[in-house]
């Protein structure tokens, strides 16, 4: 049975979304082609039109280009449907599993519904929830688009078999939301290959990395990666690194990309201890997690931050760091005080006071980075998210 994913942004480094299909779809059963956006070669920069892992595929999609100009809406939307039907065709396609809900995903359910295909919704940000962030500042879509984007999600919400959300808070939304059973929503939670993130395996990869940036033999490494943006909180950790008394006993470490690289790229020219290295891809990030020694998820309290776990906490916690963050529903439903060390939201001062403790009291920490990577395994243990949506898509295919 082949799976047919339609997604937005998948093949972008050092992001969640492309971390957390690998780690479900490659201990499913079944296989998966996806249709997304090109990814880049880390090392040639040049564009990948086809990926391949051991049971997926990831494709360009054609036409991305035209979403840039002048009506590109229009004019995509056409370009899509014929390159799904296509692939649905060629590939006897047995189910259509979207991916939020952008114009990609809306070809794939007119497709679903013109060759009676079962369809999945799965939504990693409610609509309700959307804001674009530009700099330092929320900008509002303007209203036409937030209308087309509820519309959107209305019509992929009513017309999947399951729609699928990744915490219970989302499914609580969503009920509240839109008129659906139970039945219909399923909760997919992140995954994490615990025997692959085992610290002890990159001992030499940590010693190679930090001699490569040129970390002293005393000195903490906190590490920041994933988008960069507002509601990921890079400006309160910048600033609140740059404010540490022990800035000279510690450097910041940021991979990434977002809205915000700019500034980040601007204050680390002009700051001392704080380096930005661009995206890496996801097969780096285990290397990285064990050069470093504290990983930093300083975010606001935001719908964003209540509605999604983050994989780059999953993973940091699965690879025994030290983790700060705040206490926002989407971090604290994995990361407490039992296994981190936590601050409030855009609390500035109260971050730059947790990173000094970090700094002065590293050795006496070992009960948190057990602590996490304990908590990760058990987490893992009790909730196979691979079965769940290899379920999903058994039930589907015989309704």
């Amino acid at each position: 049975m082949i799976i047919l994913h339609i997604f937005e942004y998948i093949a972008q480094s050092v992001q969640g979304r492309r971390t957390r299909f690998q780690e479900i779809i490659e201990h499913s059963r079944f296989s998966h082609l996806v249709l997304s956006s090109p990814g880049v070669d880390s090392d040639h920069h040049q564009r990948i039109k086809t990926e391949r892992g051991p049971n997926w595929t990831i494709k360009q999609t054609l036409g991305n280009f035209l979403l840039e100009q002048r009506g590109g809406y229009w004019l995509t939307y056409p370009i899509f449907r014929l390159q799904i039907l296509y692939e649905v065709l060629k590939n006897n396609i047995a189910v259509i599993h979207v991916h939020d809900s952008d114009p990609k995903s809306m070809a794939g359910r007119w497709a679903a519904q013109y060759l009676k295909i079962p369809l999945i919704y799965e939504v990693h940000t409610l609509t309700s929830s959307k804001t674009i962030f530009s700099n330092s500042k929320k900008v509002i879509v303007p209203n036409r688009l937030i209308n087309r984007s509820f519309n959107h999600e209305k019509l992929l919400v009513n017309s999947a078999k399951y729609t699928i959300v990744q915490t219970p808070v989302m499914a609580k939304q969503l009920l509240q939301q839109y008129n659906l059973p139970k039945t219909q929503i399923a909760v997919l939670l992140n995954k994490v290959d615990t025997d692959r993130l085992k610290v002890e395996k990159y001992e030499e990869r940590r010693q190679q990395l930090r001699r490569q940036w040129g970390v002293a033999k005393n000195e903490i490494v906190f590490l920041y990666a994933g988008y960069i943006n507002w509601y990921n909180g890079l400006q309160g950790l910048l600033s609140a690194f740059k404010a540490m008394k022990y800035k000279g006993q510690a450097r910041l470490i940021i991979f990434g990309d977002g809205p915000l690289r700019d500034e980040v790229i601007d204050t680390a020219s002009h700051t001392e201890n704080i380096f930005y290295f661009g995206t890496v891809p996801s097969s780096n990030m285990p290397g990285i997690y064990a050069a470093s020694d504290c990983m930093v998820m300083s975010r606001p309290d935001c719908a964003e931050t209540k509605e999604a776990t983050p994989m780059k906490l999953l993973e940091a916690m699965a690879m025994s760091r030290i983790v700060i963050c705040s206490r926002v529903d989407g971090l604290m439903r994995i990361c407490d005080a039992q296994v981190g060390l936590i601050v409030e939201p855009e609390d500035i001062d109260g971050l730059r006071k947790m990173m000094e403790y970090v700094v002065v009291n590293f050795d006496q920490l070992e009960p948190l980075r057990l602590g996490a990577r304990k908590r990760i395994v058990e987490l893992m243990h009790n909730e196979d998210s691979s079965q769940v949506l290899d379920e999903l898509y058994e039930n589907i295919v015989q309704q």
